[in-house]
Protein backbone atom coordinates (compact mmCIF):
# COMPACT_ATOMS: atom_id res chain seq x y z
CA UNK A 1 0.00 0.00 0.00
CA UNK A 2 2.51 2.32 1.01
CA UNK A 3 4.87 1.83 -2.44
CA UNK A 4 0.99 2.40 -4.19
CA UNK A 5 0.86 6.14 -2.46
CA UNK A 6 4.18 6.57 -3.79
CA UNK A 7 3.86 6.06 -6.91
CA UNK A 8 0.79 7.90 -6.82
CA UNK A 9 1.79 11.08 -5.54
CA UNK A 10 4.49 10.85 -8.02
CA UNK A 11 2.65 10.64 -10.79
CA UNK A 12 0.53 13.43 -9.38
CA UNK A 13 3.76 15.80 -9.38
CA UNK A 14 4.40 14.49 -13.41
CA UNK A 15 0.94 15.29 -14.13
CA UNK A 16 0.75 18.64 -12.31
CA UNK A 17 4.20 19.89 -11.56
CA UNK A 18 6.32 19.16 -14.22
CA UNK A 19 3.71 20.47 -17.13
CA UNK A 20 4.55 24.31 -15.08
CA UNK A 21 8.52 23.81 -15.02
CA UNK A 22 8.40 22.42 -18.15
CA UNK A 23 6.70 25.67 -19.16
CA UNK A 24 9.09 27.89 -16.95
CA UNK A 25 12.14 26.60 -19.55
CA UNK A 26 10.49 26.91 -22.65
CA UNK A 27 9.97 22.97 -22.94
CA UNK A 28 6.32 22.79 -22.98
CA UNK A 29 5.70 20.21 -24.96
CA UNK A 30 7.83 18.25 -23.02
CA UNK A 31 5.67 18.80 -19.75
CA UNK A 32 2.39 18.44 -22.11
CA UNK A 33 3.85 14.63 -22.54
CA UNK A 34 4.55 14.08 -19.32
CA UNK A 35 1.37 15.13 -17.92
CA UNK A 36 -0.57 12.83 -20.75
CA UNK A 37 1.94 9.75 -20.41
CA UNK A 38 1.65 9.81 -16.33
CA UNK A 39 -2.04 9.53 -16.82
CA UNK A 40 -2.10 6.74 -18.61
CA UNK A 41 0.74 5.21 -16.58
CA UNK A 42 -1.81 5.89 -14.01
CA UNK A 43 -4.45 3.72 -14.94
CA UNK A 44 -2.05 0.88 -15.75
CA UNK A 45 -0.79 0.52 -12.71
CA UNK A 46 -3.63 0.88 -10.75
CA UNK A 47 -4.99 -1.54 -8.20
CA UNK A 48 -8.94 -0.36 -8.73
CA UNK A 49 -9.18 0.74 -12.86
CA UNK A 50 -12.93 0.46 -11.95
CA UNK A 51 -12.77 3.34 -9.63
CA UNK A 52 -10.14 4.93 -10.84
CA UNK A 53 -11.11 5.48 -14.63
CA UNK A 54 -14.13 6.59 -13.96
CA UNK A 55 -12.54 9.22 -11.43
CA UNK A 56 -10.09 10.54 -13.03
CA UNK A 57 -12.08 11.29 -16.28
CA UNK A 58 -14.95 13.10 -14.21
CA UNK A 59 -12.06 14.79 -12.51
CA UNK A 60 -10.68 16.06 -16.36
CA UNK A 61 -14.12 17.17 -17.78
CA UNK A 62 -15.22 19.37 -14.32
CA UNK A 63 -12.21 20.68 -13.20
CA UNK A 64 -11.26 21.77 -17.12
CA UNK A 65 -14.73 22.92 -17.40
CA UNK A 66 -14.50 24.59 -14.30
CA UNK A 67 -11.49 26.75 -15.04
CA UNK A 68 -12.96 27.56 -18.20
CA UNK A 69 -16.02 28.60 -17.21
CA UNK A 70 -13.80 30.66 -14.93
CA UNK A 71 -12.08 32.06 -17.94
CA UNK A 72 -15.24 32.88 -19.49
CA UNK A 73 -16.20 34.66 -16.08
CA UNK A 74 -13.65 36.83 -17.00
CA UNK A 75 -12.18 35.76 -13.85
CA UNK A 76 -8.58 34.35 -15.52
CA UNK A 77 -7.06 34.10 -18.74
CA UNK A 78 -4.92 30.91 -20.22
CA UNK A 79 -2.30 33.07 -22.08
CA UNK A 80 -1.20 29.80 -24.37
CA UNK A 81 -4.24 27.86 -24.74
CA UNK A 82 -3.57 24.71 -27.35
CA UNK A 83 -6.92 23.50 -27.82
CA UNK A 84 -10.60 24.04 -26.68
CA UNK A 85 -9.93 27.43 -25.36
CA UNK A 86 -7.27 25.43 -22.43
CA UNK A 87 -3.76 24.23 -22.24
CA UNK A 88 -3.29 20.86 -23.18
CA UNK A 89 -1.74 19.93 -19.37
CA UNK A 90 -5.03 20.86 -18.40
CA UNK A 91 -7.11 18.11 -18.54
CA UNK A 92 -4.29 15.08 -17.56
CA UNK A 93 -3.52 17.83 -14.36
CA UNK A 94 -7.03 17.74 -13.19
CA UNK A 95 -7.03 13.75 -13.69
CA UNK A 96 -4.19 12.76 -12.01
CA UNK A 97 -5.88 14.92 -8.77
CA UNK A 98 -8.68 12.35 -9.32
CA UNK A 99 -6.96 9.37 -9.35
CA UNK A 100 -5.20 10.51 -5.89
CA UNK A 101 -8.67 10.59 -4.12
CA UNK A 102 -8.17 6.51 -4.56
CA UNK A 103 -4.06 6.77 -3.42
CA UNK A 104 -1.96 9.85 -2.15
CA UNK A 105 -5.15 11.58 -1.07
CA UNK A 106 -7.61 8.31 0.20
CA UNK A 107 -8.58 10.38 3.33
CA UNK A 108 -10.29 13.11 1.79
CA UNK A 109 -12.35 10.81 0.43
CA UNK A 110 -16.30 11.51 1.23
CA UNK A 111 -14.95 14.62 3.41
CA UNK A 112 -16.17 17.08 1.14
CA UNK A 113 -15.46 20.32 3.77
CA UNK A 114 -12.10 19.02 4.08
CA UNK A 115 -11.29 18.61 0.55
CA UNK A 116 -12.69 22.17 -0.52
CA UNK A 117 -9.92 23.51 2.17
CA UNK A 118 -7.49 21.42 0.56
CA UNK A 119 -8.39 22.31 -2.96
CA UNK A 120 -8.75 25.79 -2.52
CA UNK A 121 -5.72 25.51 -1.10
CA UNK A 122 -3.82 23.55 -3.86
CA UNK A 123 -5.56 25.44 -6.68
CA UNK A 124 -4.17 28.67 -5.28
CA UNK A 125 -0.49 27.45 -5.45
CA UNK A 126 -1.54 26.09 -8.43
CA UNK A 127 -2.58 29.44 -9.75
CA UNK A 128 0.18 31.33 -8.53
CA UNK A 129 2.66 28.49 -10.63
CA UNK A 130 1.03 29.23 -13.58
CA UNK A 131 0.84 32.69 -13.35
CA UNK A 132 4.59 32.85 -12.36
CA UNK A 133 5.52 30.50 -15.66
CA UNK A 134 3.30 32.50 -17.60
CA UNK A 135 0.14 30.22 -18.75
CA UNK A 136 -2.35 32.10 -16.60
CA UNK A 137 -3.16 35.51 -15.40
CA UNK A 138 -5.31 36.35 -12.45
CA UNK A 139 -6.97 39.34 -11.70
CA UNK A 140 -4.96 41.34 -9.03
CA UNK A 141 -7.73 41.96 -6.92
CA UNK A 142 -7.60 39.46 -3.60
CA UNK A 143 -11.43 38.67 -3.82
CA UNK A 144 -11.36 37.34 -7.17
CA UNK A 145 -8.39 35.23 -6.84
CA UNK A 146 -10.38 33.82 -3.60
CA UNK A 147 -13.41 33.29 -5.81
CA UNK A 148 -11.34 31.09 -7.84
CA UNK A 149 -9.41 28.93 -5.59
CA UNK A 150 -13.26 28.09 -3.70
CA UNK A 151 -14.64 27.72 -6.66
CA UNK A 152 -11.97 24.88 -7.42
CA UNK A 153 -12.31 23.57 -3.98
CA UNK A 154 -15.56 23.09 -4.81
CA UNK A 155 -14.71 21.27 -7.65
CA UNK A 156 -12.13 19.11 -5.47
CA UNK A 157 -15.44 18.85 -2.92
CA UNK A 158 -17.75 16.92 -5.70
CA UNK A 159 -14.62 14.46 -6.79
CA UNK A 160 -14.17 13.27 -3.13
CA UNK A 161 -17.86 12.08 -2.66
CA UNK A 162 -17.61 10.87 -6.29
CA UNK A 163 -14.33 8.67 -5.18
CA UNK A 164 -15.98 8.02 -1.82
CA UNK A 165 -19.06 6.51 -3.57
CA UNK A 166 -16.86 4.70 -6.05
CA UNK A 167 -14.67 2.84 -3.67
CA UNK A 168 -17.91 1.65 -1.76
CA UNK A 169 -19.27 0.33 -5.18
CA UNK A 170 -15.43 -1.29 -5.95
CA UNK A 171 -15.82 -2.33 -2.08
CA UNK A 172 -19.19 -4.17 -2.33
CA UNK A 173 -18.51 -5.82 -5.43
CA UNK A 174 -15.37 -7.43 -4.01
CA UNK A 175 -17.15 -8.66 -1.42
CA UNK A 176 -20.33 -9.77 -2.53
CA UNK A 177 -20.60 -13.68 -3.11
CA UNK A 178 -20.59 -14.75 -6.47
CA UNK A 179 -23.41 -16.17 -8.70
Amino acid sequence: MKRERVVGLLLLQASSVVPLIAAGLGVRAVGIAVAWSACVVQLLVSTAPRRDGPVMLTAAVLGSGAELLLEAGGLMRFLRADGLGMPFWLPPSWAAFGAAFGHVLARLRGRAIASLFFGAAASALALEAAVVVGEIELPERLGSRVTIATALGVVFAGLSILAQRLTLADDRRATSPAP
